[in-house]
């Protein structure tokens, strides 16, 4: 199984995506909406020296999202899916249990006791995340964005899946259109005719001097 990458605009509108599961290579038994994420960048976990805050804020902010309106998932990725529900949600009833469990006996008496089931409480809620994150449709498929949100990069390919994708269409452009026709700015005339003064005689009639 190789590595595919698909452009964005190809996993947004789902056009020309094939009816198979990306993993598996299956016929699709359903089309799931499904958001792919990016991961931080690597220069990123060096925030981590400061705390996990700084690095989680500098990864929401740069984070590129992909939202497929129907990705295809085949009958053996619903059922893992289901599968991560149905453990997770039990490892979050026991979570709970184990709360209610330390607050009825927290009489200052189970010291070591109130410890462990502590412990047990948040082991088992670290584990319910980490259940339901292998569940979740992205994490099945297993596609990243890329850092700049151009394409998305499909680890571990079946061939089935990879033959029947067709040939890869070119993003949409803009209409190109013809420009505009450059005139000169200046357009230059020929100077007027420069004709020399005419001489007129004197009139030939005066009135008379005054009486």
């Amino acid at each position: 199984m190789a590595d595919l990458t698909l452009p964005a605009h190809m996993v947004t509108s789902g056009v020309g995506v094939p009816q198979l599961c990306s993993r598996h290579g299956d016929p699709a038994a359903e089309r799931r909406k499904t958001i792919f994420l990016s991961r931080p960048p690597g220069w990123s976990y060096i925030l981590l020296v400061a705390g996990a805050v700084p690095f989680l804020i500098v990864a929401m902010v740069l984070r590129k999202t992909l939202n497929a309106a129907g990705w295809p998932f085949c009958a053996r990725c619903v059922s893992r899916r289901n599968t991560c529900r149905l453990v997770g949600g039990s490892l979050i009833v026991l979570t709970l249990l184990l709360f209610v469990v330390v607050f009825s006996i927290a009489d200052g008496q189970h010291g070591a006791l109130l410890a462990l089931l502590l412990i047990l409480a948040l082991v088992s809620f670290f584990g319910a995340v980490v259940v339901f994150s292998r569940g979740a449709p992205a994490f099945i498929a297993n596609g990243v964005v890329a850092l700049d949100g151009s394409s998305l990069k499909l680890r571990h390919v079946s061939p089935a899946f990879a033959a029947a994708l067709p040939a890869v269409p070119p993003p949409p452009q803009h209409q190109q259109y013809p420009q505009h026709q450059q005139y000169p700015q200046h357009q230059q005339y020929p100077q007027p005719q420069q004709y020399p003064p005419q001489q007129y005689p004197p009139p030939a009639w005066s009135p008379p001097p005054p009486q």
